[in-house]
């Protein structure tokens, strides 16, 4: 009998993020989970540690030495799974308890995609000089939900130039819980679960061309763990920009084809753009890109990355010149897109100031691991004594 829920984690070279990753899924006490690790590491020791340590028929183990693109070993990673319904979250991550019961519903009730509009940050020792020690957050939340066909925010995604799909709050498998159907689904049509760079972005844009019904609910299900070599922390810390060829994207891949409608600069803003449009191509639904705006993804780059300034702005003329458009109309589009971006985020700390917006969520620090950032979760959880199933009584 195939378990209700795979929670899959794709991992490389950070075994002990994953082992307290294993330790906090596996301590769930239900038959109804399912736990795949797709190992990719240069070495062996997580599977030593897995092979010697570990007695859980509910693990399901990989190890796939390199070389392996990390595209590739996240596909590797659903297709290990047998679940009804699949989230895919990171080595250093962690979920909610209370996600069993979520699946749980889902199935009763025939839904195919559940996402959350609120998530509890762990940052992990060192991660971030603000939180040497380890720290978690979690969020207040309404506990209320809403429902929604998701590809009518299709075009709005590209009038921003697909530089941050997360407050659209689309179809996710990555920290969302999707019907493993529908992942077999973008398979068949595209050969493979993911393509392009980012594996998250691929999804969710492929998800939300197929899913009829999102329903997104105001409650933490997951736990977004940031540790000391994460994407995250280098975002933080300035380190994800430069030349296109210097992008960790393109490992054991050599043969990938970058877009043309994206210029060749490497930045999270041009890496989440090259993926969606493969996504949206790889869907035939080739003629929304005409909404693909190019000038605001280039000002958010600009904004974002200002150290490669030149190599954005030299890029981008490249693709200009190719699509025979004015360079000198795009030039000042951009700096009128720098402009309104700016006004948009001075006129938000304004409000933020005048409104005197608390800060509502919890912090617990001192928290070392993700197994016990977790633990401080579900306790915090017992202790509100909310009952899971009224997040749907609207649904």
């Amino acid at each position: 009998m195939k378990p209700l829920l795979s929670i899959i984690i794709a991992t490389k070279n950070r075994v002990p993020y994953c082992i307290s990753a294993i330790e906090s899924i596996l301590s769930i006490n239900s038959d109804d989970i399912e736990l795949v690790i797709q190992d990719n590491t240069d070495h062996l020791e997580l599977k030593e540690y897995i092979e010697s340590k570990i007695i859980d028929k509910r693990l399901i183990y990989q190890y796939t030495p390199p070389p392996f693109s990390s595209i590739d070993n996240f596909n590797a990673a659903i297709e290990l799974a047998t679940g009804e319904y699949v989230c895919m979250i990171g080595d250093d991550d962690g979920i909610n308890p209370e996600f069993i019961k979520i699946a749980k519903y889902a199935k009763n009730y025939k839904i195919e995609s559940i996402g959350s509009s609120q998530i509890a940050e762990y940052y992990w020792p060192n991660a971030i000089d603000k939180y040497k020690d380890g720290s978690l957050s979690i969020p207040e939340f309404s506990g209320s939900s809403i429902s929604f066909n998701p590809s009518k925010k299709l075009i709005p995604l590209l009038m921003t130039g697909i530089v941050n799909y997360i407050p659209f709050n689309l179809p996710r498998v990555y920290h969302g819980l999707i019907k493993k159907s529908l992942m077999e689904q973008i398979k068949v049509n595209c050969g493979n679960y993911f393509d392009g760079l980012s594996p998250d972005i691929y999804s969710t844009i492929a998800l939300t061309t197929i899913v009829k019904k999102h329903v997104l609910i105001d409650y933490p299900m997951t736990i977004a763990g940031t540790c000391v070599s994460s994407t995250s922390a280098a975002s933080v810390k300035g380190e994800h920009s430069g030349r296109l060829e210097d992008a960790p994207h393109f490992r054991s891949r050599n043969n990938y084809v970058w877009d043309e409608m994206v210029p060749k600069y490497y930045s999270i803003q041009t890496i989440w753009a090259e993926t969606g449009i493969k996504a949206i191509k790889g869907f035939g639904k080739s003629n929304l890109l005409k909404y693909f705006n190019l000038k605001f993804l280039v000002a958010q780059s600009i904004l974002i990355n200002p150290n490669i300034k030149n190599l954005i702005m030299e890029q981008s003329k490249l693709v200009i010149k190719s699509e025979n458009k004015s360079i000198t109309v795009f030039q000042l589009q951009v700096a009128l897109f720098i402009i309104i971006i700016k006004l948009r985020r001075n006129f938000k700390k304004i409000v933020s100031i005048f409104s005197k917006k608390k800060d509502n969520r919890i912090y617990y620090n001192n928290i070392n691991n993700v197994k016990k950032a977790t633990d401080q979760l579900n306790e915090y959880m017992l202790k509100r004594n909310f009952d899971v199933m009224t997040l749907f009584d609207k649904n």
